[in-house]
């Protein structure tokens, strides 16, 4: 893959499913995160159990993928923008006054951690 800061979550999607013929919606979107942290990291979990989104399957297409990645983000960043997602970035620092990480960073860690206690 070319080094490039304009990556895109299809630019790394295709590449990804070029090596191993799989649908690396996750690894995917931690390897365009890393280069660019505006994109929003997938997670199944997240996307069935908060977002009431499909996880796509081995086999859907690149367009699929992609929209399904685009719907997530749009879902997780309303989220996050909210007034419920404020309070998890208050909660989180006042909790860990001392952590520098993105706000995304923290709203996903918490979002993770609430479908755990959910289930």
């Amino acid at each position: 893959m070319k080094k490039k800061s304009d990556i895109s979550f299809r630019d790394a999607f295709e590449e990804l499913l070029s090596f191993g013929g799989k649908n690396e919606m996750a690894v995917s979107s931690i390897l365009v995160h890393t280069i660019n942290p505006r994109f929003a990291i997938w997670d199944d979990k997240a996307a069935v159990d908060f977002f009431d989104m499909e996880i796509p399957k081995d086999g859907d297409s690149v367009e699929r993928c992609c929209k399904l990645y685009e719907d997530f983000s749009d879902n997780f960043y309303a989220y996050a923008n909210s007034a419920e997602g404020a309070q998890l970035v208050k909660a989180f620092d006042e909790k860990f006054p001392s952590a520098d990480i993105p706000d995304v960073i923290k709203v996903a860690f918490l979002l993770w951690q609430l479908e755990s206690l959910a289930n």
